[in-house]
């Protein structure tokens, strides 16, 4: 039997806090999604987060052979990572999402909404999938996990007042508002 809605918390929790990151509940939360979505939290020999091993069958000791679709439906084998135990599949899921693209997809695990979660994993090829279809699996995810953990849903809406603007593409309008500011002020 696999790993509960809490029990996986709480392992994320503390990876999180040992690879130097701090956790809120919508970074669990949306943690949690993806973890849930990818691997049903580790199930299959710890590996949290579909992570794949860089090559086909035969697979080398570390890694296990799955059949895997592509977005178009067509299946095919590869080999994915496994782990000891399911914190070091936990650890080593936490700290892809959190430094993949340079941050962006931590970003909007701080920040952002399901969508803004897909959206950020797609553009580091994550996953094949339609973006708003992944974006409703993490939601229907988050959903659950809220509901067995009795927390609000965090992956609906932005953080707050202060969060808009943040994220990978708040970062980017900031970005461009600014050079425009820089640029009118040199003119003149």
């Amino acid at each position: 039997m696999g790993l509960s809605d809490a029990q996986a918390r709480a392992i994320l929790e503390g990876v999180v806090s040992e690879l130097g990151f701090r956790s809120t509940p919508r970074m669990l939360q949306g943690l949690g999604a993806v973890a849930k979505l990818e691997s049903s939290y580790g199930r299959l020999k710890n590996n949290w987060g579909s992570i794949q091993c860089l090559q086909k069958p035969p697979c080398p000791p570390d890694c296990m052979e799955l059949t895997d679709s592509h977005a178009d439906g067509t299946k095919y084998q590869w080999c994915y990572r496994t782990w000891p135990s399911p914190e070091a599949g936990a650890k080593a899921f936490a700290k892809t999402m959190l430094t993949r693209g340079n941050g962006i997809v931590r970003a909007e695990l701080e920040n952002g909404t399901a969508l803004d979660i897909a959206t950020a994993m797609k553009a580091t090829n994550y996953f094949e999938l339609s973006t708003p279809k992944y974006a409703a699996a993490i939601e229907a995810r988050g959903k659950e996990i809220a509901q067995s953990l009795g927390e609000p849903y965090f992956l609906g809406a932005r953080r707050s007042k202060e969060s808009s603007g943040s994220g990978v593409f708040g970062a980017a309008l900031v970005t461009g508002a600014l050079l425009w500011v820089t640029l009118r002020v040199s003119k003149g």
